[in-house]
């Protein structure tokens, strides 16, 4: 486990990069498609993590506990804004 930090005028965000090895022993390293402060928090550089891939796209995974959060709060807020705006006009 690795951690991209990026900065911003908006704060600072982390992406968790993992490397591990296929089934049929392919070594695969990849970035989480979700960053958030909290990553920064909840992960450390070095520890080892319980992940699901795709067997066609090992670079398509997903931390347990991590990667479903991330989704369900971007849905959240996709939803909330859809009925901001769905009120205002």
């Amino acid at each position: 486990m690795a951690l991209e930090r990026t900065a911003n005028g908006d704060g600072v965000t982390y992406k968790p990069v993992v490397a591990f090895t296929t089934r049929e022993g392919v070594r695969i390293e990849a970035k989480s498609m979700y960053g958030t402060e909290e990553a920064g928090k909840y992960f450390r550089v070095g520890e080892q993590v319980a992940l699901r891939y795709a067997a066609s796209k090992p670079p398509r995974f997903a931390i347990d506990g991590y990667e479903v959060s991330a989704v369900l709060f971007l849905f959240f807020f996709a939803v909330a804004g859809g009925m901001i705006f769905w009120v205002i006009t």
